[in-house]
């Protein structure tokens, strides 16, 4: 209900906002301030789906040049799930693909 509530960004709000991003971005390089020095220093922010989505889009695109994941066809998925998952094994993680039967299966041990 909440969402129903919340309006877009107003034209000026969007403005003010692609002008920050310039002014902010203006200073870096007036200042010597690199990419790679500003992902150093980004705070500890938590992983949610969204994020995990842009990962992979990210890496769908470097390696089969489709922005969306609805252009993929199944054979793309698996190339781009094993690189994704090697990713998710050097933070930890032993991630498989889902499956109908893991699905159903982690239904029944709830």
């Amino acid at each position: 209900m909440e969402e129903l509530t919340k309006k877009q960004r107003t034209l000026a709000q969007n403005r003010a906002l692609h002008k920050l991003f310039d002014m902010v971005s203006k200073e870096c390089a007036n200042n010597g301030v690199t990419v790679e020095m500003i992902l150093s220093e980004r705070p500890e922010i938590p992983v949610t789906p969204r994020f995990v989505k842009e990962v992979w889009r990210d890496m769908q695109y470097q390696m089969l040049g489709k922005l969306s994941t609805r252009d993929l066809n199944t054979k793309d998925i698996d190339e781009v799930f094993e690189p994704f998952a090697m990713l998710c094994a050097r933070l930890g993680i032993e991630m498989h693909f889902p499956s109908f039967e893991e699905l159903m299966l982690r239904d029944l041990t709830k």
